[in-house]
């Protein structure tokens, strides 16, 4: 707690009059999170976030702050705990009267925690690898290499899913517009290996991802 009041008491200062709010806001945020890193342990810093995306009500620069100092600290976090985070973080992206700032700068936040998220992918537990690929669909995440990373280890492992959870993936993965021929066949092997697992239904919705993907007629 010492530390937090430290760091935003250290942060107040600046000139905003030479820069424009968005970008003042996140070299601000910048700056805290570097108070942050000098004042917390990584898991203190884990605690502080998930009490900062519990509020209600964010502050964007310090919600910006903590996602910045907390991608900082993924190694030692490990990858389930930086998508806990995450998972908070992106509740307030929605957030009604959120002004094109704020917005920004909590944009920033998840685009920093994302990064690190992905990095470690492929020691996520199958189920939160499922949740994340359409997580980073449904907020917009457009790093096309992050995408294409993610894309790519969730399609190597297919055959950990659920059936319910392979199509939320193929869905999110045809939006992201970064599926290719590989990636397309490793799909189609895995489901048509397990086909009486599916219903029909979930059978069609991947056969119509797998036609957006340019995979026409691939089960």
């Amino acid at each position: 707690r010492a530390g937090l009041e430290l760091a935003l008491n250290s942060s107040s200062s600046g000139n905003t009059a030479a820069v424009g709010a968005a970008a003042y806001m996140l070299r601000t945020a910048t700056e805290l999170s570097a108070i942050l890193l000098r004042h917390s342990s990584p898991q203190s810093l884990a605690v502080l976030a998930k009490a900062c995306y519990s509020r209600e009500q964010q502050a964007p620069v310090l919600s910006a702050a903590v996602a910045e100092a907390v991608a900082a600290v993924a190694p030692q976090l490990g990858p389930q705990e930086v998508y806990g985070v995450l998972r908070l973080l992106v509740e307030h992206l929605r957030t009604e009267g959120l002004d094109e700032t704020g917005f920004r700068a909590l944009y920033k936040g998840f685009e920093v925690l994302a990064e690190s998220m992905i990095s470690c992918s492929a020691v996520l537990a199958p189920r939160y690898l499922a949740e994340a690929v359409q997580l980073l669909h449904v907020h917009h995440y457009n790093e096309p290499y992050g995408l294409w990373m993610i894309a790519k280890e969730a399609a190597r492992r297919l055959n950990e899913f659920s059936p319910a959870e392979v199509v939320s993936v193929v869905e999110a993965v045809a939006g992201m517009r970064v599926a290719d021929d590989a990636l397309c066949s490793n799909v189609a092997a895995a489901v048509s290996a397990n086909k009486f697992m599916y219903t029909e239904q979930q059978l069609q919705l991947v056969a119509i991802a797998l036609k957006r993907m340019g995979c026409a007629n691939a089960l």
